[in-house]
């Protein structure tokens, strides 16, 4: 990786803004994406980096227990004590805990750039829009969503460079 470009989760949480994140976690909710999954494979894509099935396949193997037995408690009790009106210094931490949870799975994908990098035989030249669409495509076909136009477009629009 090239140690001028910035590391995914300060990359990620620049995203992560307004509009935007209100608009990923609509697609997260509705669509059973995991919205950093999707950031980092658009991550990637800046770094002509492609991924295919097997590089999908590879990251949720490293992931998905974290994911899994960590953020979505941790995601499901913040929603709870949200509507049930438990406010205060609990839920801020509770807020933070989650918040360094997907910190660390940021670091579980990061840990997969090498790996991916030689499924696809290295990295792959071309044009980083088109890169960015084949990434985010294969994500999202990867969970199902085969017509996803919609999707990807917003997609696209929020991760783009």
């Amino acid at each position: 990786m090239n140690a001028e470009s910035p590391d995914f989760w300060s990359w990620a949480l620049a995203r992560w803004q307004g509009v935007a994140a209100t608009e990923l976690l609509e697609l997260q909710d509705a669509h059973g994406v995991v919205i950093l999954e999707v950031m980092f494979v658009a991550w990637l894509a800046q770094r002509q980096i492609m991924v295919n099935p097997a590089g999908l396949a590879l990251m949720r193997d490293w992931t998905q227990a974290w994911i899994n037995e960590v953020i979505l408690p941790l995601r499901a009790v913040r929603r709870v004590w949200r509507t049930s009106g438990r406010e205060g210094s609990l839920r801020q931490r509770l807020q933070g805990l989650e918040l360094e949870a997907e910190r660390a799975l940021a670091g579980l994908y990061m840990e997969t750039v090498d790996d991916l990098v030689d499924l696809v035989g290295g990295y792959c030249p071309g044009a980083p829009a088109e890169t960015l669409r084949h990434n985010l495509a294969q994500a999202l076909e990867s969970v199902g969503l085969s017509d996803s136009s919609a999707v990807l477009k917003r997609l696209e629009n929020h991760l783009a460079a």
